[in-house]
C-alpha cells in the first residue's frame, strides 16, 4: 500500500468536508515507506514524566458472538460506545451494517437498526440512550447526500440533519451539539461551512463559512477542517492557502480556533506551524497529530494553556502513520488518547503519563489493531480480539497517572 497516496488523498477529500475523522472508517497512515527512520528528527519539545502504573481496575465483560438474530460478530466488529450495563456494537453481514446492543446481564447481543451496504458510514458515536450515526450516499463521484441520524433502543429512526455536500462532511458530538463540516460548490467557488446542530431542538447555526477556489490543483482562499472537543465546545482549525497545492504539508498557513457553545464566539488558540491530521480538546488544553508524510516523524503534542500562552509538549511514540485516532477527558485533570498500538493516560495536574501497549498489538503497519476505544466517564473499554467470545476489556480510572 502507498501510504504516502492514501495520506494525500485523505486529506484532500477532508479539506472538502473537515471535521474529527470516525472509528468507522479505516485507519489511514500516513508512512513514507521510503524515508527511514534514521534521517529523521525529533524536535526539542518539553516532555511530561513517564510513570510505570496509574490506578486502573480491569475486568473482562464476555457476550455471545452470535447476535438474536443469528448474525455473526466478525473479528472486524467494533465498539460504538456504552454507557452503564449497555454496550453499542457496529459489524457487518452481506447486505448491511447492523448496530445493536450488548446488555452486561444478559449478555446478550439484540440487533436495533441495520444500513445498506450501498450506504458509507462517516461517523458512529452515542448520544445519551441514543445510536447517533453520519451516513451518505454518493449522488456522483463528488457530490454526497449525507444523513445525520439518532436511534433508539427500540430501532425508532429520527433523522435530526440532511444536506447535499461535495465530499463527505465529517461530524463530532460535544455534549448535546453535533458539529459538522461540509463543502457547497457555487459554480468555481467552494464554500467551506462549519455547522454545529442542536441534538434537542434540531437547530442548525452557521459558526462561519469561508471561501476557496482550485485551479490547476492550485488551492487558493481559507477553509475550517478538523474539529473535536470534550465539553462546553470545541477546537478547530482554519487553514489558508495561497495557489498551493494541497498535497505538499509544508503549504498553507494554519491556525487552532476554540469555539464556546455558552459565549456563542471563536477565538484563536495558536498560529500552527503544519497542517494538521487529527485536533481535539478545550481552550485549556487540546492534543493534535501534525499532517506529517516521513516514516516515524514524530506528530503527536498534547498543548497546555500557561500564563504566557500555550505550551506544546511531544507525546512518544505518536509519529506519521501511528498517529491520534481518538482523545477523551476522563476526569477534568486526565485525558486518555490511542492510536493502533497504544493508549496513553495523561495527567495535566502532576505533567505526568502512563503509556500501555496492547497485549495483543501488532507491528504490521497494515493491520489496525484497535478499531476504537470508547470512554464513558471515568471508564474505557475496547474489543479484544478472541475467535469464540465477543470480550471487552473494561478499565475503570482511580488517578495516579
Amino acid at each position: 500500500m502507498n501510504y504516502k497516496r492514501v495520506a494525500i488523498i485523505l486529506l484532500i477529500m477532508v479539506m472538502l468536508c473537515g471535521c474529527e475523522q470516525s472509528d468507522a472508517s479505516p485507519n489511514t497512515s500516513k508512512i513514507d515507506s521510503n524515508t527511514s527512520p534514521e534521517n529523521t528528527s525529533t524536535p526539542d519539545i518539553d516532555e511530561f514524566k513517564a510513570i510505570s502504573k496509574p490506578e486502573l481496575e480491569k475486568k473482562e465483560i464476555v457476550f455471545n458472538r452470535i447476535d438474536t438474530e443469528g448474525n455473526i460478530l466478525d473479528t472486524y466488529s467494533s465498539l460504538v460506545g456504552f454507557n452503564n450495563d449497555d454496550y453499542y456494537f457496529s459489524y457487518k453481514n452481506n447486505d448491511y451494517w447492523l448496530y445493536a446492543i450488548g446488555n452486561n446481564k444478559s449478555k446478550e447481543i439484540m440487533p436495533i437498526y441495520k444500513v445498506k451496504n450501498s450506504y458509507d458510514i462517516f461517523y458512529q458515536s452515542i448520544y445519551k440512550d441514543n445510536l447517533i450515526i453520519g451516513i451518505g450516499y454518493w449522488e456522483t463521484d463528488t457530490i454526497c447526500r449525507y444523513e445525520l441520524l439518532l436511534i433508539s433502543t427500540d430501532g425508532e429512526k429520527k433523522t435530526v440533519y440532511e444536506s447535499v455536500s461535495r465530499g463527505f462532511p465529517t461530524t463530532c458530538i460535544v455534549d448535546d451539539y453535533a458539529v459538522i463540516n461540509l463543502v457547497e460548490q457555487n459554480e468555481n467557488l467552494y464554500l467551506s461551512k462549519l455547522l454545529c446542530v442542536d441534538l434537542e431542538s434540531e437547530k442548525v447555526t452557521n459558526i462561519e463559512t469561508s471561501t476557496y477556489t482550485i485551479e490547476n490543483n492550485l488551492y487558493s482562499g481559507t477553509f475550517t477542517i478538523n474539529a473535536g472537543g470534550w465539553k462546553n465546545g470545541f477546537c478547530y482549525e482554519k487553514v489558508t492557502m495561497n495557489k498551493e497545492e494541497m498535497q505538499n504539508e509544508q503549504t498553507g498557513k494554519s491556525s487552532i480556533y476554540y469555539y464556546s457553545f455558552k459565549n456563542k464566539k471563536s477565538e484563536k488558540l495558536v498560529d500552527y506551524s503544519n497542517k494538521v491530521f487529527y485536533i481535539n480538546g478545550s481552550n485549556a488544553c487540546f492534543v493534535t497529530s501534525d499532517y506529517l508524510l516521513k516514516a516515524r516523524v514524530s506528530t503527536g503534542k498534547i498543548w497546555i494553556k500557561e500564563q504566557d500562552g500555550y505550551k506544546e509538549y511531544e507525546i512518544p511514540g505518536i509519529v506519521a502513520g501511528e498517529d491520534i485516532k481518538n482523545a477523551y477527558q476522563l476526569t477534568d485533570d486526565t485525558i486518555l488518547l490511542y492510536n493502533r498500538n497504544h493508549y496513553y493516560i495523561y495527567s495535566l495536574q502532576n505533567k505526568s503519563f502512563y503509556k500501555e501497549k496492547y497485549e495483543f498489538a501488532s507491528d504490521d503497519p497494515d493491520k489496525s489493531t484497535i478499531l476504537s476505544i470508547c470512554a464513558y466517564e471515568n471508564q474505557f473499554a475496547y474489543i479484544k480480539p478472541d475467535e469464540n467470545m465477543l470480550i471487552l476489556n473494561l478499565f475503570n480510572y482511580n488517578g495516579g497517572a
